[in-house]
C-alpha cells in the first residue's frame, strides 16, 4: 500500500483481482465391439471407442467476462478438435463460458457417422466453483455388413434352389483385445439357396479394423444343386472399410451349369453317325428311363444327369443291317467339359448260297438243303445267334459279322449228292452295311438204276444166244484145230 498527502488526507489504494470462471467439455464416445463367438454367432458388448474426431464450434459470439464489449470467439468459430482415446473418452481445453455446438467428424473405423450437433451451455454457477464441466456420453451404430448372395443358372439365368455354400474365415478373426476368436480357414456356416435363389447365412459379421490387403471371410459352394457342375467360384468378403457413413453391402451371384452329356451313335468300321437306332438312358438304380429317342443326324445332347450317379446307355432296336450292341454304363463326373458316350454298332452281312445243278448249271430251288456255319474248319464251333431265311429258292444267313467262316452242307436238295467239302467265307469290314455275299454250291444228281422192261429182256436174251453161239463155233474150231495138228 502507499500513502498520500492529497488534500490533508492519507489514501490507502487495495488492488484485489478476480480469476473469470472457465468451462470444459467431457464427451465419451462408445459403440459395440466384437469380443467372441457364440453358437456360431458373433458376440459383441459396448466399449469405448478410439480416435472418434470431434469439432467444437461456438454457438454464439462469446465475451470476455471482463469486457462485455470484447469477443472472444464468434458464432461458428471453431475454437478447437478433439480425439477420444483408448476409453473413448475426449477432453477439451478450458472454455470462456457460453454455448458452444459439438459434432463428429471422423468416426472410429467401422462406426456410422454420428451427425448430429450437440449443444452444450457452459453456464456460471456460483462463486465457489471456478471450473464448469459438461459430460456427453455419445453412441455410434456398428456398420453392419450386407450379403446378397444369389445363385442361377448359367445358362437360363434363373434362380437356383438346393446349392450349399460355406462361409469360411479366410484369415485369424481377433476380437477387441487382439485375442484370435476364430482360425484361419474354420468353417463359420453353411446355407442353402432357396427358391429365390437367395442365400441367407443368418450371421451378423463383423468388419475388418485392420489394415490388412488380405479379405477377412470367403464362401464357396460345396454342393451344388442335383443335376449341375459344382461352381469352383470362390467370394473373398472384405469387410476392410473406408466409407464411414454406410453399412457395407456386398453382391454376389454364383453360376451353376447343368451337367451335359453327348450321345452318339457311329459305325465301328469308320465312326460316321447312325440313324435309326432306338436308344434308352436309364437310372441305374431306379431302372427309370431318362430318355428315349430315335438317332438322327444331329448328336443327342442330355442335361441335368446328376453328378455321380449311374446311368445305362441301352440299345432297343438297331439300324437297319447293323448288329445291337451290349449296354454301355457311365458314372456323370463334375466337369464342365461335355460328357461324350460313343455306342459303336458293327456292320452285318449277308451270306446267299445258291445250289445249281451240276450239269445243267441249273437253277436248285429247294428248301429241303440244310447248311450251316462254324467258327473253325472242323465244325467244332457253330455260329449261333444269326438269321436263316429263304428267298426265292436260296437260302440266305444275316445278321453275320465281319471275319471269316466256314459253310458245310448237311443236308442236300432232295435227288442230290451232299457236297462234302467245306467252303470257306472271308468278310471284310470294309463291305457296306447289308453286303450280301454270293454263292454258288454246285450238287450232283443221285444216278438212277434203270429197271428192265419186256424188249429189254428179249434184246438182253438174244445177245445171251449169240454168245453161247459164239462159244460153240469158237470151241469147234479149235477142236478141229487140234485134231488137224495130231493128224
Amino acid at each position: 500500500y502507499s500513502l498520500s498527502e492529497d488534500e490533508g488526507a492519507f489514501l490507502l489504494k487495495v488492488v484485489k483481482e478476480n480469476t473469470s470462471t472457465k468451462g470444459r467439455i467431457q464427451i465419451h464416445k462408445s459403440g459395440q465391439c466384437l469380443v467372441g463367438i457364440e453358437n456360431g454367432q458373433f458376440i459383441y458388448e459396448e466399449r469405448g471407442l478410439k480416435d472418434v474426431v470431434f469439432e467444437i464450434r461456438a454457438k454464439v459470439d462469446i465475451f470476455d467476462p471482463a469486457n462485455h464489449d470484447e469477443v472472444i470467439y464468434h458464432a461458428g468459430e471453431i475454437i478447437e478438435t478433439v480425439i477420444t482415446n483408448e476409453a473413448g473418452q475426449a477432453l477439451s481445453s478450458n472454455l470462456p463460458l457460453g454455448s458452444y455446438v459439438v459434432q463428429e467428424i471422423q468416426s472410429a473405423k467401422g462406426y456410422l457417422m454420428d451427425h448430429q450437433c450437440y449443444d452444450v451451455d457452459l453456464l456460471y454457477q456460483d462463486q465457489e466453483t471456478h471450473l464448469v464441466e459438461v459430460k456427453l456420453d455419445l453412441y455410434n451404430e456398428r456398420q453392419k455388413v450386407i450379403l446378397n448372395i444369389h445363385k442361377k443358372d448359367g445358362q437360363t439365368q434363373l434362380p437356383l434352389a438346393g446349392a450349399t455354400l460355406a462361409l469360411y474365415a479366410h484369415r485369424d478373426i481377433k476380437n477387441i483385445d487382439g485375442d484370435i476368436i476364430v482360425a484361419k480357414d474354420m468353417l463359420l456356416k453353411e446355407a442353402v439357396s432357396d427358391q429365390e435363389g437367395f442365400v441367407d447365412f443368418n450371421m451378423d459379421l463383423p468388419l475388418d479394423l485392420s489394415c490388412s490387403q488380405e479379405a477377412l471371410f470367403r464362401i464357396e459352394e460345396i454342393e451344388a444343386p442335383k443335376g449341375y457342375i459344382l461352381s469352383k467360384d470362390v467370394f473373398y468378403v472384405d469387410t476392410n472399410l473406408d466409407i464411414m457413413d454406410a453399412s457395407l453391402t456386398m453382391n454376389k451371384t454364383f453360376f451353376n451349369f447343368p451337367t451335359l452329356v453327348r450321345i452318339m451313335k457311329k459305325d465301328a468300321y469308320d465312326g460316321h453317325l447312325l440313324t435309326g437306332a432306338q436308344l434308352q438312358v436309364l437310372d441305374k438304380q431306379t431302372g427309370k428311363v431318362i430318355r428315349e429317342w430315335k438317332t438322327t443326324e444331329n448328336i443327342e445332347e442330355i442335361r441335368g444327369l446328376e453328378i455321380g450317379k449311374t446311368y445305362i446307355l441301352k440299345e432297343m432296336e438297331a439300324p437297319l443291317h447293323y448288329a445291337l450292341m451290349d449296354d454301355v454304363e457311365w458314372i456323370v463326373q463334375d466337369t464342365l467339359v461335355p460328357q461324350e458316350i460313343v455306342l459303336l454298332d458293327k456292320r452285318t452281312y449277308q451270306i446267299e448260297i445258291h445250289k445249281q445243278d451240276a450239269s445243267t448249271k441249273q437253277s436248285i430251288l429247294s428248301k429241303d438243303m440244310i447248311f450251316k456255319l462254324y467258327y473253325d474248319e472242323s465244325g467244332k464251333l457253330p455260329v449261333v445267334g444269326i438269321n436263316l431265311f429263304y428267298e426265292n429258292g436260296n437260302m440266305i444267313f444275316s445278321h453275320l459279322q465281319a471275319g471269316t467262316y466256314y459253310l458245310k452242307e448237311i443236308e442236300p436238295p432232295k435227288g442230290y449228292l451232299i457236297k462234302e467239302e467245306t467252303v470257306r467265307i472271308d468278310i471284310d469290314e470294309g463291305y457296306p452295311a447289308g453286303y450280301r455275299y454270293e454263292m454258288v454250291i454246285e450238287n450232283d444228281k443221285i444216278p438212277v438204276e434203270k429197271v428192265p422192261t419186256g424188249d429189254d429182256i428179249r434184246v438182253i436174251y438174244m445177245f445171251i444166244g449169240i454168245g453161247i453161239s459164239s462159244c460153240i463155233l469158237f470151241y469147234f474150231w479149235v477142236y478141229q484145230k487140234r485134231k488137224n495138228v495130231m493128224n
